[in-house]
């Protein structure tokens, strides 16, 4: 039997190949956009529903408040996103996808999503339980280690973890 490390290299190497498929096969879709990485994260944040307000753009992305109003302009520009006043409290600025915006978010998404189909037909039905259950640890592991808060300074122990003060 391997011992704790080896197997983690492993996989390690495992998920870098693999992502590095992803990567190949759909930098083409990915690259026909004409979107900064600060805008294509305000994108992805926008479609994934993780924050509407500026404010919370700004959290999620980690950046400050003007650096996402300049980003959220020239997505205006673009015609992929809308700022309006929140009509309970105008001081609040809400940022939402419009409808071209939504459309090459989830196009994006497709791709990945595509490619991933591609990947699967050729395994067989033993092969796909075998991915079917090494997503289905991944996902509960994902979920016992997200639980807890990430602290507000993003503090990362030693050993790679986030502490959880």
């Amino acid at each position: 039997m391997s011992d704790r490390g080896e197997l983690m290299g492993r996989a390690a190497a495992a998920r870098a190949r693999f992502l590095s498929g992803l990567r190949q096969s759909t930098v083409r879709d990915w690259l026909s956009v004409d979107l900064t990485m600060p805008q294509w994260k305000v994108l992805m944040t926008l479609h994934a529903g993780e924050a509407t307000t500026v404010g919370e753009l700004a959290q999620a992305l980690r950046v400050r408040l003007p650096t996402v109003s300049g980003i959220l302009g020239r997505l205006e520009a673009q015609a992929l996103v809308l700022r309006a006043s929140d009509a309970r409290d105008r001081r609040i600025v809400r940022a939402q996808l419009t409808a071209a915006g939504a459309q090459l978010a989830a196009r994006l998404v497709r791709v990945g999503q595509q490619r991933f189909e591609e990947w699967l037909a050729p395994l067989d039905d033993a092969e796909l339980e075998v991915v079917i259950r090494a997503f289905e640890l991944l996902a509960r592991s994902t979920e016992r280690v997200t639980r807890a808060p990430v602290p507000p300074n993003g503090a990362v122990a030693s050993d790679g973890v986030l502490s959880r003060d």
